[in-house]
């Protein structure tokens, strides 16, 4: 029951996060260095559920999405993929940056909804 509670955690954590990403607003890199970070986070919700014990140690990105990619369906694995691309692009702008965190938001949700 543990990692529900810190699977829950994450989540809440960065949706306040996402709440105040409109502070970094037209700030460039600052706002996509934000961004990553929640994208980061709330995907480390998902990643919880698969650590019955706490770390000991922070990991890495790529072992967070590869653990959380395990638990959502072939459609949703799309979205999710889709939102990295836009929030690691350098080209991205602010307003698809957000959208692929709303879209990266809606499909953790769903997933964690029995939890939270």
């Amino acid at each position: 029951m543990v990692y529900y509670i810190r699977a829950k955690s994450y989540y809440k954590y960065a949706e306040s996060l996402y709440k105040d990403l409109i502070q970094f607003s037209e700030k460039g890199e600052k706002f996509k260095k934000k961004a990553k970070e929640i994208f980061q986070i709330v995907l480390k919700s998902l990643w919880a559920l698969s650590k019955i014990t706490p770390v000991s140690e922070t990991p890495e990105f790529d072992e967070i999405w590869k653990e959380a990619i395990k638990s959502l369906n072939p459609e949703e694995i799309k979205i999710i993929t889709k939102a990295k691309e836009i929030i690691f692009s350098f080209e991205s702008s602010e307003e698809e940056i957000i959208e692929a965190l709303r879209n990266t938001f809606e499909v953790v949700r769903k997933t964690l909804s029995p939890i939270l």
